[in-house]
């Protein structure tokens, strides 16, 4: 197996009233009265002006929330040269944390895929702190379907990593994962807790995130290409101001259209 691009993916909400007389009109002191027997004129009654329409007070919706834990997110698409149909992926990674909102699965998750031999878990990760991610691959609306035989994308990675939901092991355990889009797909991945970033090899800066692509040694069709387009990174509000992630930004890994990953320390 041949990876032209390999890295973590992901593969992937609406009177009327009744009853009541008339009352006679009201005299009004000093107005003068027809004699008896004459006939009445109608005076006409002063109209009062229209009254201009009020405005109907429209309120604003509130923004969007934000999580505030969101590091990153990476967002790109994917396309097929044989019929141009088309995936949007989108990894969110959130900060670490020293527990996550579902620490034992997430836990269940690494002893069942990340405890065998070079897999670096639980060793290299001494009071380990977590990033998760929601990793997800929707189809862009009036594309074709996928052609089959074309490998959509891996989820890049490097360091221990493990996964649920609509993935398959692309190689090995607790590494690079291949999406099966569309779908949604949540990953954990442990940092030492003493230094979560940049701690050497193993901190997340040293990891990859995004995508890539993968094809067979043997497979040199053109026809099998994916091509990987608007490659971006969002920084969170866990991420502002973080030098690392404020140079990512502008420096997408993108080698002939093959990938979309970010990682590298200063």
């Amino acid at each position: 197996m041949k990876i032209f691009a390999a890295a973590t993916a992901a593969i992937l909400t609406i009177g009327v009233i009744s009853g009541c007389a008339a009352s006679p009109p009201a005299t009004v002191a000093g107005a003068p009265t027809a004699p008896t027997g004459a006939p009445v004129v109608a005076s006409a009654t002063p109209t009062a002006p229209p009254v201009a329409p009020t405005a109907t007070s429209t309120s604003t919706p509130p923004p969007a929330t934000v999580d505030p834990t969101v590091l990153f997110t990476v967002t790109t698409r994917i396309t097929a040269s044989a019929n141009h149909a088309a995936y949007d992926l989108t990894e969110i990674v959130h900060a670490p944390t020293a527990t996550t909102p579902h620490l034992p699965t997430d836990l269940a998750l690494l002893a069942k895929q990340c405890t065998g031999p070079g897999t670096g878990w639980p060793s290299k990760y001494p009071s380990p702190k977590f990033l998760t991610a929601h990793i997800t691959a929707t189809t862009v609306p009036g594309r074709p379907a996928w052609p089959k035989h074309v490998y959509k994308a891996e989820i890049t990675a490097l360091g221990a990593v493990a996964y649920s939901g609509d993935w398959l092991n692309f190689e090995n355990d607790c590494d690079i994962a291949s999406l099966t889009s569309p779908g949604t797909v949540h990953s954990v991945t442990p940092v030492p807790g003493a230094n979560p970033q940049s701690a050497k090899g193993v901190g997340w800066e040293h990891h990859m995130w995004g995508f890539a692509h993968a094809v067979q040694d043997e497979d040199g069709i053109a026809a099998h290409k994916v091509r990987f387009s608007r490659c971006t990174l969002t920084i969170g509000p866990a991420g502002t101001g973080n030098p690392v992630l404020v140079h990512w930004r502008t420096h997408p890994n993108t080698i002939d259209h093959d990938m979309c990953y970010f990682a590298g320390s200063l």
